[in-house]
Protein backbone atom coordinates (compact mmCIF):
# COMPACT_ATOMS: atom_id res chain seq x y z
CA UNK A 1 0.00 0.00 0.00
CA UNK A 2 1.59 3.19 -1.01
CA UNK A 3 0.09 6.43 0.86
CA UNK A 4 0.45 10.34 0.57
CA UNK A 5 1.01 12.46 3.86
CA UNK A 6 1.26 16.01 3.69
CA UNK A 7 3.86 17.80 5.68
CA UNK A 8 2.56 21.41 5.66
CA UNK A 9 4.98 22.50 8.29
CA UNK A 10 4.80 23.52 11.79
CA UNK A 11 1.98 21.24 13.31
CA UNK A 12 0.74 19.74 9.90
CA UNK A 13 4.29 17.86 10.12
CA UNK A 14 3.55 17.21 13.82
CA UNK A 15 0.44 15.25 12.46
CA UNK A 16 2.46 13.74 9.48
CA UNK A 17 5.36 12.58 11.77
CA UNK A 18 2.57 10.83 14.21
CA UNK A 19 0.91 9.06 11.49
CA UNK A 20 4.65 7.66 9.84
CA UNK A 21 5.57 6.23 13.10
CA UNK A 22 2.19 4.68 13.37
CA UNK A 23 2.52 3.64 10.04
CA UNK A 24 6.40 2.81 9.73
CA UNK A 25 6.90 -0.71 7.82
CA UNK A 26 3.59 -1.26 7.18
CA UNK A 27 2.42 0.77 4.21
CA UNK A 28 5.32 2.78 1.64
CA UNK A 29 5.23 6.05 2.65
CA UNK A 30 5.81 9.35 0.60
CA UNK A 31 5.93 12.83 2.20
CA UNK A 32 4.19 16.25 0.18
CA UNK A 33 6.31 18.86 1.72
CA UNK A 34 6.33 22.70 0.77
CA UNK A 35 8.93 23.93 -1.49
CA UNK A 36 11.62 25.40 0.77
CA UNK A 37 10.89 23.46 3.66
CA UNK A 38 13.55 21.79 4.64
CA UNK A 39 12.92 21.45 8.17
CA UNK A 40 9.41 19.30 7.61
CA UNK A 41 11.61 17.70 5.02
CA UNK A 42 14.14 16.90 7.47
CA UNK A 43 11.51 15.53 10.16
CA UNK A 44 9.70 13.00 7.53
CA UNK A 45 12.58 11.43 5.72
CA UNK A 46 13.24 8.91 8.09
CA UNK A 47 10.09 7.66 7.30
CA UNK A 48 9.46 7.69 3.49
CA UNK A 49 10.26 9.62 -0.07
CA UNK A 50 9.92 13.13 -0.02
CA UNK A 51 8.61 15.58 -2.48
CA UNK A 52 7.96 18.96 -2.44
CA UNK A 53 4.70 21.20 -3.97
CA UNK A 54 4.80 25.17 -3.98
CA UNK A 55 3.07 26.04 -0.75
CA UNK A 56 0.38 28.62 -2.75
CA UNK A 57 0.07 31.10 0.30
CA UNK A 58 0.92 32.49 3.79
CA UNK A 59 -0.76 31.88 6.61
CA UNK A 60 -1.71 35.68 6.72
CA UNK A 61 -1.57 36.44 2.83
CA UNK A 62 -5.20 37.35 1.34
CA UNK A 63 -6.76 34.21 -0.62
CA UNK A 64 -6.81 35.96 -4.13
CA UNK A 65 -2.59 36.17 -3.84
CA UNK A 66 -2.81 32.62 -3.70
CA UNK A 67 -4.29 31.62 -7.47
CA UNK A 68 -0.94 31.37 -8.98
CA UNK A 69 0.26 29.21 -6.58
CA UNK A 70 -2.69 27.03 -6.81
CA UNK A 71 -1.93 26.76 -10.36
CA UNK A 72 1.32 25.57 -9.85
CA UNK A 73 0.97 23.32 -7.28
CA UNK A 74 -1.33 21.75 -8.94
CA UNK A 75 0.89 21.07 -11.96
CA UNK A 76 3.41 20.28 -9.66
CA UNK A 77 0.87 17.41 -8.46
CA UNK A 78 -0.17 16.20 -11.38
CA UNK A 79 3.11 15.45 -12.53
CA UNK A 80 5.29 14.64 -9.19
CA UNK A 81 2.34 12.27 -7.47
CA UNK A 82 2.61 9.00 -8.88
CA UNK A 83 -0.17 6.29 -8.08
CA UNK A 84 -1.15 6.13 -4.29
CA UNK A 85 -3.50 4.15 -2.48
CA UNK A 86 -4.69 6.58 0.41
CA UNK A 87 -3.95 10.43 0.82
CA UNK A 88 -3.91 12.15 4.21
CA UNK A 89 -4.11 15.53 4.44
CA UNK A 90 -2.71 17.00 7.86
CA UNK A 91 -4.58 20.21 7.10
CA UNK A 92 -3.00 23.77 5.54
CA UNK A 93 -3.61 25.12 2.17
CA UNK A 94 -0.45 23.15 0.78
CA UNK A 95 -2.36 20.13 1.19
CA UNK A 96 -5.74 21.24 -1.30
CA UNK A 97 -3.74 20.29 -4.81
CA UNK A 98 -1.86 16.99 -3.65
CA UNK A 99 -5.03 15.74 -1.89
CA UNK A 100 -7.26 16.73 -4.89
CA UNK A 101 -4.83 15.22 -7.19
CA UNK A 102 -4.32 11.74 -5.40
CA UNK A 103 -8.13 11.45 -5.21
CA UNK A 104 -8.77 11.96 -8.92
CA UNK A 105 -5.75 9.68 -9.58
CA UNK A 106 -8.51 7.14 -7.64
CA UNK A 107 -6.86 7.10 -3.83
CA UNK A 108 -9.24 7.46 -0.51
CA UNK A 109 -8.41 10.92 1.25
CA UNK A 110 -8.43 10.94 4.70
CA UNK A 111 -8.43 14.87 5.81
CA UNK A 112 -7.21 15.58 9.39
CA UNK A 113 -8.30 19.24 11.08
CA UNK A 114 -6.16 20.54 13.46
CA UNK A 115 -7.27 20.01 17.29
CA UNK A 116 -7.16 24.13 17.55
CA UNK A 117 -10.30 24.29 14.83
CA UNK A 118 -13.01 22.88 17.36
CA UNK A 119 -15.39 25.36 16.60
CA UNK A 120 -15.29 25.38 12.74
CA UNK A 121 -13.11 23.68 9.79
CA UNK A 122 -10.61 25.58 7.99
CA UNK A 123 -10.86 26.57 4.53
CA UNK A 124 -8.31 23.80 3.69
CA UNK A 125 -10.67 21.25 5.32
CA UNK A 126 -13.71 22.26 3.91
CA UNK A 127 -12.31 22.62 0.20
CA UNK A 128 -11.31 18.49 0.87
CA UNK A 129 -14.77 17.22 2.01
CA UNK A 130 -18.25 17.06 1.51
Amino acid sequence: MRILITASGGGHTGYAVAIAQRLKNKAELIFAVPEGDEWSASKVRKYGEVIHIRKARGPKDPLWRSIPGLAKAFLQSIRRIGQVDVVIATGSNHCVPPSIVGKLKGAKLIAIESSVRFTKASLSIKALTP
